[in-house]
């Protein structure tokens, strides 16, 4: 079998019927392909919709989880039952373009296929994401990350494919109960492939939709999942990097950027109630972050005395803005 689907799926009546039958039309038996859609305890009628789709085909799995726990613990789930050489993951709101098929002729056993997508904007327009400098050849990872990767490029895994093997030696999981899980998991699997092909195929068309995670009203949990996203960051750097100067600083500072601009976001937001926040990023993850690196002093000072910080953010600030007195 060449190729795993895997979908999550969280009350996507709506769209996922959509995908599902972008996935059927291409130009591939039945035999060479599988799809896994990973129910993560909808509220809707999501599930009875999948498994009625399901029993229309042989090559088709649903799975149920009984907890709500996001994208990630979806697609990790999904890794272990997944029998193609290649998997691709496809949001439930997106569709496949026939690219991918000829995206796949090309594999030959490389670790990762990077390749573009159509990517809908807010105002409904399409543009095509795509490396401002490809490479023409296969090329180790570091090669790409270092003569290649933009970070601004894709940080959802709905532009790749992926080989089955090399997910599961490499063994780093999607972090789970998370909104931000993908950005930080693309990165260090491009670091640590041996192999990496830019296909010139569009494969995928990843839609704006307004009740999506990462386009819905941002919330304390999504910066709190920002965060943790920095700190697996910053865990990656030291774990991997360690002889690798130039990708160690690059890891490094990306997690920074993003740190830095959370809980600079967080002292200008409108929403007082931030004790969630802290209950999201732990003791020990504030503590590794205040011993690796030198910060701001909004983010030393959240970091250092998080009651304290929560209780001006919590007070305070409205009565401070209504004043005009803090922006």
């Amino acid at each position: 079998m060449i190729l795993s689907f895997i979908i999550p799926a969280y009350n996507a009546m709506s769209t996922i019927k959509r995908c599902l039958d972008s996935i059927y039309s291409l130009a591939l038996n039945e035999t060479e392909f599988e799809v896994i859609v990973v129910d993560d305890c909808s509220t809707d009628n999501t599930l009875a919709l999948l498994k009625e789709y399901a029993d229309k085909k042989n090559n088709m799995f649903v799975l149920h989880q009984e907890i709500n726990q996001r994208q990630g613990a979806a697609r990790n789930l999904a890794l272990t039952k997944a029998r193609g050489q290649y998997i691709t993951y496809i949001d439930a709101d997106d569709y496949v373009e026939n690219g991918l098929v000829e995206a796949l002729n090309v594999a030959n056993g490389t670790d990762i296929i990077v390749c573009r997508a159509y990517v809908q904007e807010v105002n409904g327009t399409m543009r095509v994401s795509k490396l401002s400098n490809e490479p023409t050849q296969v090329v180790s990872g570091k090669v790409f990350m270092n003569d290649y990767h933009d970070w601004h490029f894709i940080g959802a895994p709905w532009g790749y494919l992926f080989r089955t093997d090399f997910l599961r030696e490499v063994d780093i999981p999607y972090a789970e109960n998370v909104v931000t899980e993908d950005e930080d998991f693309i990165n260090i699997h491009l670091y640590l492939a041996k192999s990496v092909f830019c296909s010139p195929t569009i494969i995928c068309t990843n839609t704006y939709n307004t009740s999506g995670t990462t386009k819905s009203k941002r919330t304390l949990f999504m910066d709190a999942s920002r965060i943790l996203c920095s700190y697996r960051e910053f865990i990656y750097a030291e774990k991997y990097c360690e002889d690798d100067e130039t990708r160690y600083n690059w890891f490094r500072e990306i997690a920074t950027h993003h740190v830095e601009a959370t809980i600079k976001r967080l002292w200008k937001t409108k929403v007082f109630n931030y004790w969630p926040f802290y209950n999201y990023v732990n003791e020990d993850i504030r503590l590794y972050l205040l011993k690796i690196q030198s910060w701001s002093k909004k983010t030393y000072f959240a970091l250092k005395y998080p009651k304290t910080a929560c209780l001006i953010l919590t007070v305070l600030s409205p009565i401070l803005r209504t004043l005009k007195l803090f922006r």
